[in-house]
């Protein structure tokens, strides 16, 4: 599987492609869906994130509307494509969180863009559903270390959150994540206030709460990486 120049002879005219990954204009398509990629590096992390699972359903997704048949078949084919859209949603969604708990970041960042292309699609723009989609994303912009990146997306799931009633898993997600960016950029102070949410999320805010270097580093990187390093440093004592 590769991707291959535009042919620029075959584009119609005022036709802009962008790339998947970057939205920056492309010059490579994939050979085997309409997607397009600035380089051959953002087609190979596309490929290997989300590609090889969603390839052919692109194919459908992205063919020409066909104009003839009745308006209940047309209405029909509508259907199905909602049903294909919301079926890719799941499968993007699952796969970005598989790559997010294996620490492959780059390679949850593809599934996590398709996830929120395919809520926007199937819910608009403002729903509530694409949450999910922007926290993965802000998620693995933080462990790319591209701040401002995961900024944006988290300050864009922090506005969609307070324009709807959010769950209590779904604000914990997003303030645990905002206590990341803001320990990583040493506002430890901001990172100690979302750690209460996160954390105890039933207790009155304490913007004098101060935080110990164990939970920092939970707050950080989770429990376990954090149970591993005490051991690590701690080893048990044998007779």
């Amino acid at each position: 599987m590769t991707a291959v120049p535009i042919n620029q002879l075959a584009r119609n005219k005022g036709v802009k492609y962008s790339c998947e990954i970057t939205g920056s204009p492309a010059t490579l398509v994939c050979s085997e869906c309409p997607v397009y990629f600035a380089t051959y590096e953002h087609f190979d992390v596309w490929w290997k994130g989300i590609g090889n699972l969603i390839a052919q359903d692109i194919v459908v997704l992205r063919a020409p509307p066909k104009m003839i048949g009745s308006e209940e078949e047309r209405k029909r084919r509508a259907e199905e494509l909602i049903v294909i859209r919301k079926e890719l949603l799941d499968l993007c969604t699952a796969t970005a969180q598989k790559f997010l708990v294996q620490g492959k970041y780059d390679l949850a960042v593809p599934g996590a863009l398709q996830s929120l292309k395919f809520a926007i699609d199937v819910f608009g723009s403002e729903a509530s559903e694409l949450v999910p989609s922007y926290l993965l994303l802000a998620e693995a912009n933080l462990g790319l270390r591209r701040l401002k990146i995961a900024e944006e997306f988290l300050s864009l799931a922090n506005w969609n959150i307070l324009k709807h009633q959010a769950s209590s898993s779904m604000m914990s997600s997003l303030q645990r994540n905002f206590g990341r960016l803001y320990a990583a950029q040493q506002r430890y102070n901001e990172a100690g206030f979302c750690f209460q949410f996160f954390f105890f999320p039933g207790r009155p805010p304490n913007h004098k709460l101060q935080l110990s270097r164990i939970e920092m580093s939970v707050l950080l990187w989770g429990w376990y990486p954090c149970v591993c390093l005490f051991q690590r440093g701690n080893p048990r004592k044998t007779n």
